[in-house]
Order: C-alpha cells, then structure tokens, then sequence
C-alpha cells in the first residue's frame, strides 16, 4: 500500500527513550530504503516511545516487508516493537511552524461504522485546519494506520493525528479550545471509539 512514513512503537520505560532513539538513528542510517529519522518522542505517561522514518518518496510497502522491519528493529533496540504503515493525508501549514518543537501529542481513533470518511472530512475542513493555526501548533498531519486491524487482536486504530507542540499547555489555550468546540465537533467526536490521546515529549537522539 502507498505509504509515506513507518511509524515503530516501542514498549519501553522513559529513562531508556534516548538509548532506543539512537539505535533508531542507526537503523535508519542503515535501512535499504533509505529511510531518514522524522520524530522519536516518549509518552510523558506511559512506558511508550513514539519513532517515525520517513520514506524518501511515497511507495508501496507490503505487510510481510513491515513486519520485517519490524522485526529487524527489535532485534536493533532489543524491546517489544509493532511497526505501521501511515499514509499521509493532510498537512496543513502551522502558526508556530518555524518554532522548535518540544511536544508531540498524538490522536488515534476509529469511528462507527459508516463515519470515517466523515470524520476525515470534518478534520479536512474545519478540525486540523483549525488546530493547526493555533499559535503554538508547530505542525499537524493527518495520517492513515493502513496496517489497523490487520490480524486478529490486533487494536491499533485506523485514523491517526499528531501535532508538534511549543508546550503542553497549548491544548489548554483560549483558540485550541474553541477549534474543540464548534458544532461540527460537537456531531463528529461522539462517533469516535477506541480513541487514544497521548501527550510525549520530543527526544533530540
């Protein structure tokens, strides 16, 4: 499937993110597919560490190729690993784009049956377009987890959007607020489920 970024989620308590961040920088260093580093972060509230690789180009990616990358990561960072595949879909310029980011908050969700194409929509036209203006935003993507549910008991959601940040504190502010708190959020949110909100910091490997 066209893919544009490999996503590697390591189970891995904080005062370990730096050692597995390098060893990401290495794996990608060496990687055939010329991949390049895009953000390591680790969760402020949870033994979790976000890694992204960016492919050069879009391209396809099957599943046995991501599980062995995967598997090849593991092997690399020597910690439990799950690698997706994510297909970007929108990334709007941000406010604070020539900011230095510190934070990285991620929201991953599924939808009810019939609603995820509007849910892409709301975030299209009005949501990350929204957010993405408020001062503190650095940037936003909205990405598509191609391999969600793709093996049994598997939970990962499909819709995926993250956000680098100045501070924390942006979530809390005066227009992120209002973006939340429009009509068409008011319709869409209520048909997310299984919905993951994780605030990390950014580590400099």
């Amino acid at each position: 499937m066209p893919t544009d970024f490999l996503l590697f989620q390591v189970d891995s308590p904080r005062e370990q993110a730096n050692e597995v961040a390098s060893a990401f920088v290495k794996f990608c260093e060496d990687s055939a597919l010329g991949l390049h580093v895009y953000r390591t972060a680790v969760a402020i509230e949870k033994p979790q560490i976000y890694l992204y690789a960016k492919l050069p180009s879009q391209m396809e990616i099957g599943l046995e190729a991501c599980h062995a990358l995967q598997g090849l990561f593991h092997e690399a960072c020597g910690k439990v690993t799950h690698a997706s595949r994510l297909q970007l879909a929108l990334q709007p310029e941000a406010c604070s784009m020539h900011e230095a980011p510190k934070f990285h908050y991620v929201v991953e969700t599924d939808t009810d049956e019939g609603w995820f194409d509007k849910i892409a929509e709301w975030y299209d036209e009005e949501h990350m377009l929204g957010l993405a203006a408020v001062p503190g935003t650095i940037s936003a993507m909205r990405l598509i987890n191609l391999d969600a549910r793709c093996e049994a008991g598997d939970n990962r959601p499909r819709s995926f959007a993250c956000y680098d940040l100045t501070n924390p504190e942006v979530l809390g502010s005066p227009p992120w607020l209002a973006v939340r708190h429009t009509a068409w959020s008011d319709v869409a949110r209520p048909h997310f489920k299984n919905t993951l909100r994780t605030m990390m910091a950014i580590i400099e490997p």
